[in-house]
This record gives C-alpha cells, structure tokens and sequence, in this order.
C-alpha cells in the first residue's frame, strides 16, 4: 500500500490517525470474510451451470459449518479463574473482574479473537455510581473499529491506538486517537455525508481535517503515558495481526461443501429411477409435451402394444466415494486444527479414558497455547488497571493470570491429584488454585478452613503439653508410700 501519510508531520495527530484509518480500513474485508466463514454463511458451492438455476437451495443446503465448531472448541476451554499477586489471590482483582461482568465479556474478546484473529480492550478511570466502586472499568472492543501500533523496539508496549465508530442514533461519526502524551478527540461528518463505504461510514475523503471531514474537538493528556487500549493476539505474530483459529483451513471447508454439494444432485437426479425405451414411439400432444404413461414420475406405469419394444433403467450412480471423500476432508480438517476427530464426525463408541485423552492431546496442547496467548493481554489490561487506581508498585509486581484447567477430569482424578500434591508439600490453598477447579469464593472459604484447622491443631497440641505438665507435677507431689508395722 502506498504511503497515505505524505502531507503530514510525522508523529502529529494528523499523521497518525492517517496512518492507522488506512491500515484499519484494509483490515475490513479480511475480518468480513472470516466472520462469514465462522458464522456459516460460506460462498455457495459450485457446480455445472446448467444446475444452477434448479438447485440453488441445494448449494445453500450444502454448506456444513466446521469453521464455527472448530473456532469454539478451544473457546468453551478457556475460562478465567483468578488473579495472583506473589502467589496470593488478589481481593480487589476479583472485585474489579466481577464489577466488569468479566465472566461475561471475557467469552466475547475470546470468541472475537477465535474469529477474527484480534480483538481489543479498553480500560478507562472508574467512577462512582449506584452500581459501581470506582474501579477501573474495562470494555471489549471491536477490531474492525480499532487499531492500535506497538513499538518496534518493545512489542509489548502501545505507543498509538485509534477508535473509531457511528453513533447509530444521529448518525455523527466520531474518533478517539490516544499517543502516550495526549488523547485526541474528533469530531466527523455524518454517514449521510458518505456514499463509499470503506469503513461503515468512512471514506478516504474523510481524512482531511476540516472541510466536511474530521474536526478536532479536543485533548487530554494520557494517564502515566500509557495507551489504555490492549490488543489480544489469538495467535500472535509480527505482523501486528493474527490468524484466526481456523483460518488454515477454509479452503477445505470449501472442498466439504463442494463436495456435499456433489452428493445432493446425484441423490435428487436418483430419486426416481431413470427409464429408457426401445423401439417405441411416445406419443406427444398438440403443445409437443409428452403424453402419459411417458412422463416419468413413481406413480407411472409405461404399457405399450408393441412386443418388439424394450424397456430399461440407468444403474445407480455410486455416491460412496463422494462420502468417502468427505470423511477424509473432514479428517484432515481435524489434524491440521487439532480438533479431536469424533467432535466433527460425531462418532465415539466404547472409548477408554486413556484413549479420549490421547484424541484430546492436541486440543489441550493448543488451548494451553492460547491460554498463553489471552493470558498476557488480561495481565496487561489488570497492570494498566492498578495504575488507574493509584497503585503503581502493584502494577510492577508478580501478577499471575490463572485459569481453570482445559482438559476435563472427573472429580475423583481432581481430588488424587490435589492430594499427591499436598503430600508432596505444596500448601493446600496453592495446590487448590493451581490444581483444582475452584472458585475465588471456594478458595477463600478452603483458606479460611485451613486458618481453623491449623488453630484447632495448635489448640489441641497446648491442651495435650498441659496435660503431660499436670500429670508430671501430680508424679513429683505425691508422697512416698511407707510400710507399717
């Protein structure tokens, strides 16, 4: 793409909301694209023309949506536990997450990000309310209506980001582009004004400021220079934009659906035997159709007087290698994505446990990458949270995310592992949060069993040395014993 920044300084807000409008509008179509794909609505099948017209509902009907299976499979895995701070779950962690409705809005930057390949988040001062403790507030954003541009010399900090958007209302298109010394606040047309849509509601037109396009309203400086805006990678890269999850294979999603297309029209064309004749002639009427008995249909009977005639069918198309066909393109979907084979062919019979584990290997094995992946932008988002509300020391300190386990264990196996670890030595309460599938809530009350328990033990073992001393100063009172005469 040619350089659209030439007029501008470099590093004005000019220049860079400039810069990251283009890169954002030349995301649009990939990120529409994909969306489809994982929503299902795939381009229809092709096929010989002449059938076009006559099964259109057929190639709609032949789309089978593995994209969207195989794009959620490791989502419905990846659920948030807790924070630590020095191994410790953090209290106000947990009241900020619940006060963000984390356990809702989570499933949406990560499903985002299973989609799309990014989605982002934003975190902005909290504010007293009725419903609110003046915690820092945080929202997912759409990555088709944010950008941000990390330096290349520390990928891990943000040095710009752009928000753009419509308010559906009035129609007014506004912008926000926050630098580490300043957020910039503009003011655009309304769609109205715009008849290309590039952006929903944005053309090229708009990037000169003033003059019908954007006008600058106003700026603030950015809280401890620091671009409050975290972008999620699903599956990072250096390109600043990630591949989705199943974006690897859409060109096979494309064979499936080809492919069960294919089977369709030979199963509609065999519907009804197809029937030849010999030496016969069919009687037509005055509009040249066909005359019955010879218009082919089940309920039709072909008699004729003539014994020289001869009646036959055409052999059944074999469609059992079209089927065969789809088995193996659905099996190299499932390899190349590690999704376990029987969730996209739905068959498992008289399956071991040892088994399943081994068919579920690659999926915990990449969900854990992902995990990862996810995991570093909540830390990020949680670090840029403490320093809004004022603990910078916090914010440099050794934060964990922690998540449940991906893999699936019953009960019994999660009480055997957690009690090899307690009597290995690792304390309950961390063996509990690192190995069990509990709560913050859960752990707090394990926690607070534990304080109880280890003061009842303390209580019994000063009851028990008193004892010992009462029962040894009853020894040394008691007078000797004599014999009398």
């Amino acid at each position: 793409m040619a350089d659209v920044t030439i007029g501008w300084t470099p590093g004005t807000p000019e220049w860079w909301m400039t810069r990251l409008l283009y890169r954002l509008m030349d995301r649009q179509n990939r990120y529409d694209w994909l969306e489809a794909y994982v929503e299902g609505n795939h381009p229809l099948p092709d096929h010989d023309e002449r059938y076009i017209k006559s099964f259109r509902s057929l190639q709609e009907k032949a789309r089978t949506n593995y994209i969207g299976m195989i794009t959620t499979t490791p989502v419905e895995r990846i659920k948030l536990k807790n924070f630590t701070i020095n191994g410790e779950v953090d209290d106000t962690l947990t009241k900020w997450w619940d006060e963000n409705t984390g356990d809702y809005q989570a499933p949406i930057v990560h499903n985002t990000s299973a989609a799309l390949g990014n989605c982002f988040v934003k975190v902005v001062p909290g504010v007293d309310g009725p419903f609110s403790t003046g915690l820092p507030k945080w929202q997912a954003l759409d990555p088709r209506t944010t950008i941000t541009e990390e330096d290349p010399a520390d990928p891990m900090t943000t040095r710009a980001a752009l928000e753009m958007w419509t308010d559906d209302a009035t129609g007014e298109i506004f912008s926000i582009l926050h630098l580490q010394d300043f957020t910039y606040y503009f003011n655009g047309p309304t769609v109205h004004d715009c008849r290309s849509l590039d952006v929903p509601g944005l053309t090229k037109r708009l990037l000169t400021f003033g003059g019908g396009g954007f006008e600058f309203n106003s700026k603030v400086p950015t809280p401890f220079g620091v671009v409050p805006i975290v972008r999620f990678d699903w599956i990072p890269s250096f390109k600043g934009i990630s591949k989705a999850e199943a974006e690897d294979v859409i060109d096979v999603q494309n064979r499936i659906n080809s492919t069960i297309l294919d089977r369709m029209v030979i199963s509609r064309n065999q519907a009804y035997r197809q029937r030849y004749a010999k030496g016969v002639k069919i009687p037509r009427g005055k509009d040249g159709q066909v005359k019955a008995p010879f218009d082919p249909g089940a309920d039709k009977l072909w008699i004729v007087d003539d014994k020289d005639a001869e009646f036959g069918e055409f052999s059944e198309a074999d469609i059992r290698q079209t089927l065969e066909a789809i088995r193996d393109d659905v099996a190299d979907m499932a390899a190349i994505t590690k999704t376990p084979a029987h969730y996209l062919m739905g068959k498992m019979a008289n399956v071991s446990g040892s088994t399943l584990d081994q068919a579920e290997a690659g999926l915990i094995s990449k969900t854990k990458q992902r995990i990862t992946s996810v995991g570093t932008g909540w830390k990020k988002v949680a670090k840029i949270s403490f320093l809004f509300m004022g603990k910078p020391d916090l914010a440099k300190a050794d934060l964990e995310v922690c998540f449940y386990d991906p893999a699936y264990h019953s009960q019994a196996e999660a009480a055997d592992a957690l009690n090899k670890h307690v009597a290995s030595g690792v304390p309950l309460v961390v063996a509990a949060n690192r190995f069990g599938g509990y709560s913050s809530v859960e752990l707090k009350q394990i926690a607070q069993a534990e304080v109880e328990r280890k003061a009842q033990e303390a209580a019994q073992a000063e009851q028990q040395v008193a004892l010992q001393r009462e029962s040894l100063a009853a020894k040394q009172v008691q007078p000797p014993t004599t014999s009398g005469k």
